[in-house]
């Protein structure tokens, strides 16, 4: 309902070993009149890297916009080498990438689109990958369509085997009806 919030977290599946992940770009969007983003935890490098080492994260972006209804995130190390020889990096596995903390707004539906992702390797590759949007509904949902026949019961004694009559079928609280 309008003035709660939810979490959604952004993850990461299959990471291969190899050449595995050394930084990550998403940019997220969303309807502006439904939500209010109301703050993004990074969470990937952060669980990967040691306290006594996070000074190596390099947070290039982690922002949000909701004029907009975006989310822009960019993460690395400062010196890939480093990581490499210290044994954080590069990241392979299952990851929860960050955590975005959203307020509703207003009752409606709308995708959170990721507009594009890149992820790199350590060599700064590019690793091919697929995006799955999600998708947000405050929205009750619509009332189930109904078909029935009209009149629902016919009672007459004069229609003997061989005589036609009509009947209606007919459909109402539809939408989209092909």
């Amino acid at each position: 309902v309008p003035d709660t919030t939810f979490n959604i977290s952004v993850k990461i599946y299959n990471i291969t070993s190899s050449p595995g992940v050394a930084g990550v770009e998403f940019m997220l969007t969303w309807d502006p009149t439904l939500l209010d983003c109301t703050g993004i935890q990074e969470i990937m490098f952060h669980n990967v890297t040691p306290p006594s080492a996070w000074s190596n994260i390099w947070e290039l972006n982690l922002d949000y916009n909701n004029t907009e209804g975006s989310v822009l995130y960019a993460q690395t190390w400062r010196n890939i080498p480093k990581a490499i020889a210290a044994g954080y990096a590069p990241i392979s596995g299952d990851y929860t990438i960050a955590d975005i903390t959203f307020r509703v707004k207003a009752v409606g539906k709308c995708p959170l689109h990721i507009v594009y992702t890149k992820l790199g390797g350590p060599l700064a590759e590019e690793i091919p990958h697929q995006d799955v949007d999600g998708f947000f509904s405050n929205a009750p949902p619509p009332k189930p369509a109904l078909v029935y026949v009209d009149p629902p019961i016919i009672s007459n004694v004069s229609l003997t085997p061989g005589n036609n009559f009509t009947i209606n079928v007919n459909i109402t609280d539809a939408s989209d009806v092909r």
